[in-house]
Protein backbone atom coordinates (compact mmCIF):
# COMPACT_ATOMS: atom_id res chain seq x y z
CA UNK A 1 0.00 0.00 0.00
CA UNK A 2 1.26 3.89 -0.59
CA UNK A 3 1.72 5.74 2.06
CA UNK A 4 0.24 9.54 1.58
CA UNK A 5 -0.42 12.65 3.52
CA UNK A 6 -3.29 15.25 3.21
CA UNK A 7 -2.96 19.29 4.71
CA UNK A 8 -6.56 19.21 6.93
CA UNK A 9 -7.46 21.72 8.91
CA UNK A 10 -5.28 21.99 11.92
CA UNK A 11 -2.84 19.32 11.07
CA UNK A 12 -2.22 16.33 8.02
CA UNK A 13 -3.85 13.06 7.31
CA UNK A 14 -1.73 10.21 6.83
CA UNK A 15 -3.20 7.57 5.30
CA UNK A 16 -2.78 4.57 2.87
CA UNK A 17 -3.94 3.35 -0.18
CA UNK A 18 -4.33 0.29 -2.46
CA UNK A 19 -5.73 1.41 -6.11
CA UNK A 20 -6.87 -0.61 -9.28
CA UNK A 21 -8.78 0.60 -12.09
CA UNK A 22 -12.13 1.54 -10.32
CA UNK A 23 -13.61 3.33 -8.87
CA UNK A 24 -15.09 1.37 -6.09
CA UNK A 25 -13.81 1.81 -2.79
CA UNK A 26 -13.55 0.13 1.00
CA UNK A 27 -12.48 2.58 3.17
CA UNK A 28 -11.51 1.40 7.25
CA UNK A 29 -11.77 3.63 9.82
CA UNK A 30 -10.10 2.42 12.89
CA UNK A 31 -10.90 2.59 16.85
CA UNK A 32 -9.65 5.14 19.49
CA UNK A 33 -6.29 4.77 20.45
CA UNK A 34 -5.68 2.44 17.43
CA UNK A 35 -4.04 3.29 13.90
CA UNK A 36 -4.66 1.67 9.91
CA UNK A 37 -2.56 -1.40 11.41
CA UNK A 38 -5.71 -3.26 13.01
CA UNK A 39 -6.91 -3.72 9.62
CA UNK A 40 -3.87 -5.55 8.26
CA UNK A 41 -5.54 -9.20 8.66
CA UNK A 42 -8.78 -7.83 6.80
CA UNK A 43 -7.06 -5.97 3.90
CA UNK A 44 -5.84 -8.70 2.49
CA UNK A 45 -9.31 -10.50 2.47
CA UNK A 46 -10.15 -7.69 0.05
CA UNK A 47 -11.84 -8.37 -3.17
CA UNK A 48 -8.79 -7.42 -6.10
CA UNK A 49 -11.35 -5.28 -7.86
CA UNK A 50 -11.90 -2.84 -4.93
CA UNK A 51 -9.62 0.22 -4.24
CA UNK A 52 -8.40 -0.22 -0.44
CA UNK A 53 -8.18 3.23 1.64
CA UNK A 54 -6.96 3.19 5.68
CA UNK A 55 -5.90 5.43 7.77
CA UNK A 56 -4.88 7.13 11.04
CA UNK A 57 -7.46 9.67 11.85
CA UNK A 58 -6.31 12.72 13.59
CA UNK A 59 -4.41 12.58 16.43
CA UNK A 60 -3.60 8.51 15.94
CA UNK A 61 -0.63 6.73 14.64
CA UNK A 62 1.51 8.84 11.72
CA UNK A 63 -1.87 11.86 11.40
CA UNK A 64 -0.37 15.08 12.95
CA UNK A 65 -2.37 17.38 14.31
CA UNK A 66 -0.86 21.13 15.47
CA UNK A 67 0.40 22.08 18.54
CA UNK A 68 -2.51 22.40 21.35
CA UNK A 69 -5.31 21.17 18.92
CA UNK A 70 -7.43 18.54 20.26
CA UNK A 71 -9.29 15.49 18.60
CA UNK A 72 -12.77 16.57 17.79
CA UNK A 73 -15.25 14.48 16.01
CA UNK A 74 -16.66 17.02 14.05
CA UNK A 75 -12.86 17.59 12.54
CA UNK A 76 -12.79 13.76 11.35
CA UNK A 77 -15.99 13.80 9.38
CA UNK A 78 -14.38 16.81 7.68
CA UNK A 79 -11.47 14.71 7.47
CA UNK A 80 -13.19 12.15 5.89
CA UNK A 81 -14.99 14.20 3.24
CA UNK A 82 -11.88 15.72 2.23
CA UNK A 83 -10.22 12.95 1.79
CA UNK A 84 -13.19 11.12 -0.41
CA UNK A 85 -13.46 14.28 -2.38
CA UNK A 86 -9.78 15.00 -3.10
CA UNK A 87 -9.63 11.14 -4.82
CA UNK A 88 -13.18 11.88 -6.28
CA UNK A 89 -14.43 8.65 -4.65
CA UNK A 90 -17.87 7.49 -5.37
CA UNK A 91 -19.11 3.74 -4.88
CA UNK A 92 -17.27 3.79 -1.37
CA UNK A 93 -17.93 0.92 1.41
CA UNK A 94 -17.47 2.20 4.72
CA UNK A 95 -15.60 -0.36 7.41
CA UNK A 96 -15.49 0.73 11.22
CA UNK A 97 -14.64 0.00 14.54
CA UNK A 98 -15.40 1.11 17.77
CA UNK A 99 -14.87 4.83 16.97
CA UNK A 100 -14.73 4.08 13.49
CA UNK A 101 -18.12 2.87 13.58
CA UNK A 102 -19.55 5.61 16.23
CA UNK A 103 -18.36 8.27 13.26
CA UNK A 104 -20.74 5.95 10.99
CA UNK A 105 -23.63 7.60 13.06
CA UNK A 106 -22.47 11.14 12.74
CA UNK A 107 -21.63 11.14 8.98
Amino acid sequence: MEQKTLKIDGGELCYWMKTKDSNRWIIFLHGAGCTHGMFEKQISAMPDEYNIVVWDARGHGDSKLDHGRRFDYDDMIQDFIKLIDFHQMKDITIIGHSMGGTFLKAY
